[in-house]
């Protein structure tokens, strides 16, 4: 039995998840550029007392501790602050900033509302206000606050680029593209902004646009490991395997340890069917982080392709061992267990697969009512089939192994019913290996009716013959 692999679009799907994990680790929307999340308060700025002089001061120390990464220290840099200004709207603002890289998200919300309940007109507070909303889930709070960020300050790039993010939460995929459009407008070298609007229109079907957007990137820093992994997700989707490995490979020189590079560049030598090249990068991938159940299934996967079955085996175990709750991973084994005969153990695995997820497991049925067949319990195999075609109505497959079975048992016009089936079903799917294979059946049934003088039911088989001939 071939071994199951994933799908075309189910690999897809995984290389440009694996690949957003990426770029979402860089955390994108977050307190990155100390420049635009301190600025000042004009209003504040125009007082200057001693407190106040004496206040800015410490402003500047939390904005040096919030560069250095010494959240603690900025924020005690900010309480001194408002400490000696308790008015002091760039200090709320300050400190919200610091209690966000701490963790304490309603805490910075609390303090942008203060420094803007100060200052009504302070942009950056409106700014960080809605990104705090965002990171609690108000998009709709936080798009109204970067809509009066951008009110108060039209050219205010990362007002734009938050917005664009709600918009996106909110299902306005277009107007998130209008809004990293401007930001990039306003800065063209906004790397975030291209980041984003390339995303975007991935999720819109847009892949050229997007590897457009990621290729603006790059151009902006060569270096960036992330962005060659999305661009190489991108060039997977449209079909370009080898362009992909290009890509990720790149990923990887910039980024050595990107354990997800390693599983998305060997996803695509797969389907190159360099498996010796894939179970190379998952191994690295392993060796990075030991602990992801699905690169195990991966390696799995390609170490069945070069004949290693018991080799697969051992990764899908390990697979289960981290999570053994993947229906996917117990199906592989079990077809893994029956290729090596051991057919028992096969159908425990399959068994469990179903249990596991039993509204979509049409071909674990398919697979264990073979298995079962090999151990002679056909009509246990049968009520498998029947219950794959229940789940899935248009189960060739399902169809033509109930009708062989059935035949064997003596079940001539069940046989003939199944397979005619069959044949409907790889006609609409173009399959012609397939229908080879029914035709020869059936044409085992002709003989059969033959034999036996049956002619109605010999002509019924001939209609259907010369039909798909």
């Amino acid at each position: 039995m071939k071994q199951f692999t994933l799908s075309s679009k189910r690999s897809r799907l995984l290389v440009i998840g694996i690949t957003l994990l990426t770029i979402l680790d860089t955390n994108l929307l977050s307190f990155n550029n100390p420049k635009n999340l301190f600025g000042f308060s004009l209003q504040v700025e125009a007082q200057t007392t001693d407190r106040n002089v004496d206040a800015k001061l410490f402003i500047e120390g939390a904005r040096e501790k919030y560069q250095q990464g010494n959240y603690k220290g900025a924020l005690s840099d900010c309480n001194e602050a408002i400490r000696l200004s308790p008015n002091y709207a760039n200090a709320y603002n300050c400190r919200g900033n610091a209690r966000s890289k701490l963790g304490d998200r309603r805490g910075s919300l609390s303090d942008y509302n203060e420094a803007i309940r100060l200052d009504p007109k302070y942009a950056f507070a409106f700014r960080n206000r809605g990104l705090a909303k965002f990171n609690l889930g108000d998009y709709q709070g936080a798009l109204s606050d970067y809509n009066k960020a951008i009110f108060l300050n039209p050219k205010y790039t990362e007002a734009y680029t938050g917005r664009g993010s709600s918009r996106s939460n909110l299902g306005d995929k277009y107007g998130a593209i209008s809004d990293y459009t401007e930001a990039i407008r306003i800065s063209p070298k906004e790397i975030d902004a291209y980041i984003l609007r390339g995303i975007e229109k991935s999720t819109l079907g847009d892949s050229y646009g997007a590897i457009a957007d990621y290729s603006a990137v790059i151009a902006l820093n060569p270096q960036d490991a992330s962005t060659y992994s999305l661009r190489a997700g991108e060039k997977f989707i449209i079909g370009d395997k080898r362009g992909a490995i290009i890509d990720f490979t790149e990923a990887i020189r910039f980024n050595p340890k990107d354990e997800n590079a390693y599983v998305s560049r060997g996803i695509a030598k797969s389907f190159l069917e360099d498996n010796n090249g894939a179970i190379s990068d998952y191994t690295e991938a392993i060796r990075i982080n030991p602990n992801q159940a699905p690169t195990f299934s991966q390696r799995g996967n390609a170490r069945y392709s070069i004949g290693d079955k018991y080799g697969a085996i051992s990764d899908y175990t390990e697979s289960i061992r981290i999570n053994p709750n993947q229906d996917l991973a117990f199906y592989q084994r079990g077809n893994a267990r029956s290729s090596i005969g051991d057919k028992a153990g096969a159908i425990a695995d399959f068994t469990e697969a179903i249990r596991l997820k039993p509204k979509y497991a049409e071909s674990v049925y398919l697979s264990r009512g073979l298995a079962k067949v090999a151990l002679g319990y056909i009509k246990d195999a049968i009520a498998d089939w029947d219950k794959a075609v229940l789940i899935e109505p248009k189960y060739a497959e399902a169809y033509y192994a109930r009708g062989l079975a059935k035949f064997n048992q003596g079940d001539r016009q069940g046989a003939f019913y199944d397979w005619s089936e069959s044949v409907k079903l790889f006609e609409l799917r173009g399959a012609t290996k397939e229908l080879e294979i029914v035709l020869q059946s059936l044409e085992n049934l002709a003989r059969y009716y033959k034999l036996q003088e049956d002619i109605k039911n010999l002509e019924l088989v001939l209609k259907l013959l010369n039909q798909i001939k």
